[in-house]
């Protein structure tokens, strides 16, 4: 029995919303689902943008950064005047954000921008990949650009505040942190940066209030008991301080080399040197972390 052109056009319908169920539930089964169903609806209309852009932010989800590209490059494509775009440029932006394609990013999250001008996550996923380029002014530039058509986009709070806590500007990184927390009371790496800015001020006290929150929130947040162990040894709390520096240093070595980065790094030398001073000999260790560091392009500045 062969299908009318309406009949066809009806089981299309009837498959594009399956999809946008399936992208709906947001984990990788579902996912998967949402790629194989867009996929028929490309293979029956050929010529559907809106199915190529979500079978690429199903592909992005799904760690398939570059066939994902490939998607929503086909979707601008077929429609390259629609100001809908601003969404897959969007979507491409952080695709190649995540590929480590900062630039290209950028080029990206400005045509997005060019499109739709009001949307406060193109403005923050912008300033994010500035950040990553070391343009910390441009990047808090368009963090406050976010917060200025979302007051509350918690993310943008954050990252504002750790591009200023980058650039020095430690008491207003606290602020930002502050209100994040008011938006987002369980975000434990709020707790923890604010909580490192006052260890770097010699407010220890007040550290391990905001430190100790972090761990109740994620008893994994690493950085905070490396951070907890420096507030502590300052205090000369000894026993606390070495404990808080071993349980970094065991949490922190179950990261795959290929996945630290120079925060990573940081508090791994931290911790090393730490128990180093409480006799531990780890100094093989400490110049082993610093080598790796080197290695991967990280200077005595990063760390």
């Amino acid at each position: 029995m062969l299908l009318s052109y309406n009949d066809k056009m009806v089981n299309l319908e009837l498959l594009f919303e399956q999809a946008q169920r399936n992208i709906d539930l947001r984990d990788k089964l579902h996912y998967e689902v949402a790629e194989m169903l867009c996929t028929v609806i490309i293979r029956e209309d050929p010529k559907n943008a809106v199915a190529y852009h979500n079978r690429g932010g199903s592909k992005a989800e799904l760690g398939k950064c570059e066939e994902a590209i490939l998607d929503f490059d086909k979707a601008i494509e077929l429609e390259p005047e629609n100001t809908a775009n601003a969404i897959t440029y969007g979507a491409r932006g952080f695709t190649k954000y995540e590929l480590g394609k900062f630039e290209e990013a950028i080029a990206d999250y400005d045509k997005a921008i060019e499109l739709d001008p009001e949307s406060a996550t193109v403005f923050n996923n912008r300033g994010f990949a500035k950040q990553e380029l070391g343009k910390l002014e441009e990047a808090v530039t368009d963090y406050s650009k976010a917060i200025e058509l979302d007051p509350k986009c918690a993310a943008a709070y954050h990252r504002r505040g750790f591009a200023k806590q980058e650039l020095g500007k430690l008491e207003e990184a606290i602020t930002d942190y502050d209100k994040e927390i008011e938006l987002d009371p369980k975000c434990d790496v709020a707790y923890n940066n604010k909580g490192s800015i006052l260890v770097q001020q010699g407010k220890y006290f007040e550290a391990l209030v905001d430190l100790d929150k972090a761990i109740e929130l994620d008893p994994k947040s690493t950085h905070s008991y490396s951070w907890k162990g420096s507030a502590l040894e300052a205090l000369g709390q000894l026993q606390e301080a070495k404990q808080c520096y071993q349980t970094a240093l065991e949490q922190l070595q179950t990261i795959p080399e290929e996945k630290l980065h120079k925060y990573n790094y940081r508090h791994l030398i931290r911790c090393t040197e730490g128990l180093t001073r409480f006799g531990f000999n780890l100094s093989d260790k400490v110049n082993y972390y610093q080598k790796l560091a080197k290695d991967k392009g990280f200077t005595e500045k990063d760390l």
